[in-house]
């Protein structure tokens, strides 16, 4: 009996002893959560002084951001790292300058080589929001990491420095078909600054054409499409002359971006093939062009194609205006007559 009584009472105090725990650890958290607070709201009100303030709240900011320690400090730099990609001009250079000055970018060029893949990534997101060209190299050695998490987010960071120099190591991870819209992002957040390499590395790329330089050639032509660089009309043009339908098809598209009449009969001569997704994407870019010259090819390109590829021929026909509609109109397509149909019911709604 005495034995039964004993394991009651220290069940009982075990009870109570892991309630009082479960006690000291909610309020333990409740009181480093409000810390927290504490802190975030400290840091942000500084932040956001320095980016919005006037000039004397600007100084005061500064300086309490200068000052801040611990997890202070630590908050206050995750605040103006998340704002980085989202300020411009004077506000962005004072956040930059508060960052440099505490050694952020030694740091994050230290956290690139990391054994946590999480904090791969942090640092390369932080270079990428400092924006500066000499940290170019060390962000397109990880280019390489097993991780693919990393890579992607270097690939960001080097389209956020904007710098051309990077453009060889980002063209070097178009084989990766996970990363196409990177690449392609990566190269047009460098814009124009990128075109001159890139209508180099097409060149290249044509004149030794495998399935690497392939891969490569169709995003070059989709970047220079974005980025809308009249200077590679040309070298577009040649690319619609290639052995390879994806090539072609991207090129056309990006003749049609940039929307120059001298992509014109480039386009016409490449309406004359047997691949209906080339077809396709060259009778958007002349539609998109709008050029009255391309009516009697598409036209004429017209008769013998597939449903999708008629549609595509017809809806570029619509564009050309007053000389599309009269080739629709003495054609005999069922798609001329359903694309005429369509867009007047269009109009009939407007």
């Amino acid at each position: 009996m005495k034995l039964v009584l004993w394991v009651v009472v220290g069940l009982l105090l075990a009870a109570v002893a892991f309630i009082l725990l479960l006690l000291i650890l909610r309020v333990g958290g409740g009181i480093r959560e409000a810390r927290r607070a504490r802190e975030h709201a400290v840091s942000r009100q500084s932040v956001l002084t320095l980016i919005l303030g006037e000039p004397e709240e600007i100084d005061r900011a500064r300086a309490e951001l200068v000052a801040m320690r611990g997890g202070v400090w630590r908050r206050a730099e995750q605040q103006m790292f998340s704002l980085l990609p989202k300020v411009s001009g004077d506000a962005r250079e004072r956040l930059v300058e508060i960052v440099r000055e505490a050694g952020a970018a030694d740091q994050a060029r230290r956290m690139l080589n990391a054994r946590s893949l999480v904090v791969r990534c942090r640092g390369a997101h932080r270079l990428g929001a400092l924006g500066e060209a000499a940290d170019v190299p060390a962000l397109a050695a990880r280019l390489d990491d097993r991780s693919f998490l990393v890579r992607r987010v270097t690939l960001r960071a080097l389209g956020n420095i904007g710098s051309p120099a990077a453009v060889p190591a980002i063209l070097a991870s178009a084989q990766d078909p996970q990363l196409t819209r990177d690449v392609v992002s990566a190269l047009q957040r460098i814009g124009m600054d990128a075109a001159h390499e890139l209508r180099d590395r097409l060149a290249e790329c044509l004149a030794g054409q495998d399935d690497h330089t392939e891969r490569i050639a169709e995003l070059i032509a989709v970047s220079l499409g974005l980025i809308g660089d009249t200077a590679a009309v040309p070298i577009l043009s040649r690319a619609l002359e290639t052995t390879s339908d994806p090539v072609r098809a991207e090129a056309a598209t990006a003749l049609g971006r940039i929307g120059t009449p001298s992509a014109v009969d480039p386009l016409i001569e490449a309406l004359d093939t047997d691949h209906d997704r080339v077809r396709r994407h060259v009778a958007q870019a002349l539609g998109e062009i709008g050029d009255a010259r391309a009516a009697a090819a598409l036209g004429a390109a017209l008769l013998e194609s597939p449903r999708l590829t008629a549609r595509a021929l017809a809806a570029a026909l619509l564009r050309l205006g007053v000389d599309g509609r009269e080739v629709l109109t003495a054609h005999s397509s069922p798609y001329a007559r359903e694309a005429l149909v369509i867009a007047d019911l269009r109009e009939g709604v407007g």
